[in-house]
């Protein structure tokens, strides 16, 4: 499923790549979509996606830290009536709430239609429903599987685009580790056929650049309090893309008895530790792995050129929310393969080894 998801990703930025935000976007919410509710997402304006996006952008609006900051320190203010000057926000939590529960319900709805009709395939809800269904006479369970599947969605989407973005952008601003990265899948896979996961172990270096892609614009930062650091300490700056040096340690790591691969959280803390890590980790990670080795595979990245060919340069700007990601930045993405169309894609999606 999530190679066929990437593989719509590809026809969907070769058919309009300056739209790429949002096949960025559409690939996220159908991967997600896909495998907790085993629904197939529409290529535009599908109503689920729809209605969950509306969701996503005012609390995107209504979870950025400054806001909650104030609301924190000063509680009352969510006293004051929605006309009081700046208090619009709360009209737009009331229509957030109105979209959550549409959010919640209907794609809920749509499996335990297919489930009655015996149409439904495996799924985290349809899965959970079968599981339980003859033990909730209360409908607790069946109501904890509905805003879980939500939750997940919320927790999968939104943090799934925004590290695709990111390594979109570090990518334009380090063609020589996207060419790098070309070359490695060339070296291995050839050109007439696209990377599946049975190359991932002979492609170290693309798991390299996912985990510094991690690494060096966390899409959900955490912070860890304030720590000075010596100056004889310091290395490169944090914009700087170590993707050989994210080699070099894994490789260093999979020397050792325990045979660490380079999915292990020795590369990358990214997804959390402990008790509390994301229980979404392995498949966000064999997602966003598909999805870069084949992007890379397929497209080169690059910065827009004036009239006489020089790169444009641009100062990258943020979105702090929920999840980090760039905003909108100038992107030229352009096939590898010369005289690249649809149908020589699906030519290169069909093959085998």
């Amino acid at each position: 499923m999530q190679l066929r998801k990437a593989h719509q990703l590809l026809r969907g930025l070769l058919e309009s790549p300056q739209e790429y935000e949002e096949h960025l976007q559409l690939h996220s919410s159908s991967l997600i979509m896909s495998a907790v509710y085993d629904y197939e997402t529409a290529p535009r304006d599908d109503p689920f996606v729809t209605i969950i996006n509306k969701t996503l952008v005012i609390l995107l609006e209504l979870v950025q830290p400054q806001l909650t900051a104030i609301l924190g320190t000063f509680p009352f203010i969510l006293s004051l009536p929605t006309w009081f000057p700046g208090m619009s926000f709360k009209g737009r939590a009331a229509l957030s709430r109105q979209y959550a529960a549409k959010w919640l319900s209907e794609p809920f709805q749509y499996v335990q239609e297919r489930m009655k009709s015996g149409a439904s395939a495996p799924s985290m809800v349809s899965d959970a429903l079968e599981k339980w269904q003859n033990e909730d006479e209360s409908g607790e369970m069946t109501a904890a599987i509905r805003e879980t599947a939500a939750t997940v969605f919320l927790g999968a989407s939104e943090t799934t685009t925004s590290t695709l973005k990111i390594f979109v952008l570090a990518m334009v601003l380090h063609p020589e580790v996207q060419e790098r990265a070309w070359l490695s899948i060339q070296s291995v896979i050839g050109t007439t056929r696209l990377p599946n996961f049975d190359d991932r172990a002979s492609l170290p270096y693309i798991d390299a650049v996912l985990r510094e892609t991690l690494r060096w614009y966390p899409a959900i930062p955490t912070g860890n309090g304030s720590y000075y650091i010596p100056a004889f300490e310091r290395a490169d700056p944090p914009q700087a893309f170590h993707a050989q040096l994210i080699l070099k340690m894994c490789i260093m790591d999979i020397t050792y008895p325990k045979q660490r691969s380079l999915t292990d959280d020795t590369c990358s803390i990214a997804f959390g530790f402990g008790r509390r890590f994301c229980i979404g980790k392995h498949v966000a990670d064999a997602s966003l792995w598909s999805s870069m080795a084949l992007m890379l595979a397929v497209f080169k990245f690059s910065k827009q050129k004036d009239d006489k060919g020089a790169d444009i340069d641009f100062e990258p700007r943020w979105f702090s929310g929920l999840a980090t990601h760039p905003l909108p930045f100038p992107c030229v993405i352009t096939p590898r393969h010369e005289g690249m169309d649809m149908g020589k894609l699906d030519d290169l999606i069909a093959a085998r080894i």
